[in-house]
């Protein structure tokens, strides 16, 4: 069976993933399937669909609803919009949104320097 080059998100609107996004969803759906410890039948069994399911999930063969999403993002500890954007991109609290908002209107070579910084300050544990 052939990849699928498009995945229409419905939910209030319609989201439409294709090439590196589709790739990129792909693979959160199985890094958080690894990182919760589910095989893909016991992920199909959370989400109630046949286990071969979730194998052609994987190599981008079943096409993703706004439903699967929703489930899929329940099970796996995540939003939605998670699993759709780069991680990159999400922040996940008030205080990450915050830095991203200011790094982002700083002059790049500021931003810089200051993940330079950054990178050397102590880490939680």
């Amino acid at each position: 069976m052939q990849a699928m080059q498009e995945y229409r998100v419905q939910m209030d609107l319609e989201i439409d993933l294709e090439g590196d996004a589709v790739s990129g969803l792909i693979n959160r759906i199985r890094e958080l399937r690894k990182k919760a410890g589910l095989k893909q039948d016991q992920l199909a069994e959370k989400i109630g669909v046949d286990p071969a399911t979730i194998s052609r999930l994987e190599k981008g063969q079943v096409r993703i609803t706004g439903e699967y999403l929703i489930l899929l993002s329940d099970v796996l500890g995540c939003t939605p919009i998670e699993l759709i954007s780069d991680p990159g991109d999400v922040a996940r609290t008030d205080v990450e949104r915050r830095a991203l908002t200011i790094l982002r209107q700083l002059h790049p070579d500021v931003a810089a320097s200051i993940l330079t910084m950054a990178e050397q300050l102590p880490r939680k544990e």
